[in-house]
Parts: C-alpha cells; structure tokens; sequence
C-alpha cells in the first residue's frame, strides 16, 4: 500500500482503534480517481453487488484477491468494527464520494461485517487456496488422488526434459517494463483490455509492495528466451500468486504454466515452512484438482447516510 500511496489523484486514509497506547484495530481506506486494476473499479464492484456504480472508497488492506482488517480486541471486535465503519464514511463523505466499499472479503469473516446492515452484499468470486502439509514433495502428493499426483509427476518430468528451467529473483520495480507486456497478454486472454502504461504501473506498484517479501518466477524455454512470469509474495505464514504473464510471441513448454504457478512454489514453500497457499481467482478446477479447495469472497457496501 505504501507504493500505492504514491500515486497521482489517489486519497488514502488509516482508521485506527487504540485502547490507551495500544493499537486494537486498523482499516486502510482508499480511493482512485483512474483505478488501474479492473477488479476494484467501481463497475466490477458494481457487476459482483448487483447495484448502479458509483463513487466508493475502498476499504480494507488488498492481499491479492482477499482482503482483511485487522481487529485484535476480541472482546469487543464488534463495537470496534462498527466504529471503524462510522469513521470510513464519515472520510468518505468528506472526500465526495458515495459510499464505502468493503470488496472481496473471505467468508469467514462476512458474517461479523454483515451485522452492521450493509446496504448491499454478494458472494461475488471464489478464491483457490492450497493448505500445504508439515513435510515434502511427497507429502504434497499424497493429498491427491493416485492419478493426479501420477499425473503431476510426469507433468515435471516433461517441463524439465524439455530444457525448460525456472529461476526466482527478487522483485524489482525496475523490472516492470519487462514484465507488463507479459501480464497484458495474460489480460488479453481473458477479456481484459487494459493498456500497456496502466498495466506497467500496476506492476511496478505491485513489485514495490512486494520488495521485501516477494520474488518473481522466470520461466525460460532452452534458447535461454524468457517465456513466463509470476509474482509471489509471503505475508505470515502464507504465500500469495500476485499474478502470472506470458510473452506474447512465445509457444508455452510442457505443462508450463503448472510448473510455474503450482509445482514451483509449492517445492518452495514447503521448504520454508508456509502453511497455505492463496492461488487468486479464476481456473478454479485445474486448481482443485491440484489440492486447492474453493473459498467464496465477498463485496460489502455501505452508503454514504443510509441511516439518517
């Protein structure tokens, strides 16, 4: 967020809770007037609630395709929940806006946002999301069935033998040029039409976010030529796919985007101790299929003096 802040016409507020000098609550709130991400602009949010789009702060802390706010005062998380929300639109009306929007919230937690009476709420996107065993490879294998996990041995088998390799590098905000014309052919694929510029900033944001606790995944075909990207950050103990490119012009290796996305990551994580895995949005039964269980997300909006 602390990159995000940075940008041109973007408002940014922190909402927080102390009890005495201690700090038991706090919620990020935002507002872009040109939203580069197509899935926190004001129509996409609009589609997922069922309502006419409008001028909405978002709130909460964006950790890939989830979101979160972090309350630690058990006790009286509901009281402080209220309170964070009153303050939010109260920011909100300040800046002009419409409402509040709290997007893509995991459902564990809809409910105790749900009794504040939003004045919309809808499951809106599934997430996929791996819990990694206490172990190794092996151990990951035994989560599936006999033949994916068969299946995913000859998939490595093929990548490899087909002189295709995977390197892990730090994330680099200078590295964004390179990478944006990967995620835009990604984009691309799958119906998006954002252009080159705004997608380079997108990346460049997320890869200064991620700085300190992220790498990139470079997939290269045996001409040495870069073919696939990923980005993945760990926030605790979890790790998070960011976002996956390919190079426009380059045919994909065997079974490469399971190596890149899955395989990869997964060998890393185990090796560090990473209790789940959070692969986003979308292609949710090749996911499956590979261990991940489906978690349903929700959009919440509350607008601006609805209950006066």
């Amino acid at each position: 967020m602390a990159a995000a802040e940075r940008t041109p016409g973007t408002k940014w507020a922190y909402i927080c809770a102390l009890d005495g000098d201690d700090l038991v609550a706090g919620m990020p709130l935002s507002y872009r007037k040109y939203e580069p991400t197509r899935a926190f602009t004001s129509e996409h949010l609009a589609g997922g609630l069922g309502v006419d789009p409008g001028r909405w702060a978002l709130a909460g802390a964006r950790m890939a395709a989830r979101n979160s706010v972090a309350v630690v005062a058990a006790a009286e998380a509901g009281a402080v929940r209220r309170r964070l929300l009153a303050e939010a639109n109260s920011v909100a009306r300040q800046w002009g806006l419409d409402g509040v929007v709290l997007p893509y919230v995991p459902a564990e937690h809809v409910g105790a946002w749900a009794e504040l009476e939003p004045y919309s709420s809808a499951v809106a996107a599934d997430e996929a999301v791996i819990s990694l065993p206490c172990g190794d490879e092996e151990d990951y294998l035994a989560m599936l069935t006999v033949n994916r996990a068969r299946s995913v041995r000859r998939e490595q088998r093929e990548f490899d033998a087909a002189g295709y390799r995977i390197t892990r590098v730090p994330a680099d905000p200078a590295s964004a040029s390179a990478l944006a014309p990967m995620l835009a052919e990604v984009e691309r694929k799958y119906g998006g039409n954002g252009s080159l510029g705004g997608l380079t900033k997108v990346v460049a944001h997320s890869l200064a976010a991620c700085a300190n606790s992220g790498h990139v995944l470079l997939s290269h075909d045996p001409a040495g030529n870069l073919s696939m990207c990923a980005l993945m950050y760990r926030f605790g103990d979890s790790l998070y796919a960011r976002f996956v490119g390919r190079r426009p012009d380059s045919e994909s290796g065997p079974f490469e985007y399971f190596n890149v996305l899955f395989y990869e990551p997964i060998r890393w994580a185990l090796k560090e101790g990473i209790d789940r895995y959070f692969l986003g949005q979308g292609s949710i039964a090749a996911k499956s299929s590979r261990g991940a269980s489906r978690q349903e997300l929700s959009h919440l909006l509350w607008r601006c003096g609805q209950d006066e």
